[in-house]
C-alpha cells in the first residue's frame, strides 16, 4: 500500500512540471509590479528575469529579491529588466 501511495504522489507531482520561456515570448511585467532597480546607469549591468509556464505555482506571483531588497512580483511567462 505504501509503494501504491509513493508512486501516485510521484505521478502527481511530475505533473506540474514547467515550460521555459524564451525572451521574446514573455510578457513585459507590468510597472506597478516593479519596485526597484529600474535606473540606468553608466557601469551598471542589465539583469533580465523570465518566469517560466507552467501550472506549479501559477496561481500566484513569485517575489523576486534583489540584495535583499524586493524588486518585483512576476508572474508565469513575465519577462523583467533591472539593473544593478
Amino acid at each position: 500500500m505504501l509503494k501504491m501511495a509513493a508512486f501516485f504522489i510521484s505521478l502527481l507531482l511530475s505533473a506540474c512540471n514547467t515550460t521555459p520561456v524564451q525572451l521574446k515570448d514573455a510578457k513585459t511585467i507590468s510597472i506597478d509590479r516593479v519596485f526597484a532597480y529600474q535606473a540606468k546607469g553608466e557601469g551598471k549591468a542589465i539583469l533580465t528575469v523570465v518566469r517560466d509556464k507552467g501550472f506549479a505555482g501559477s496561481a500566484c506571483y513569485s517575489s523576486f529579491y534583489i540584495n535583499g531588497v524586493l524588486a518585483a512580483r512576476v508572474d508565469v511567462a513575465e519577462a523583467a529588466i533591472f539593473y544593478v
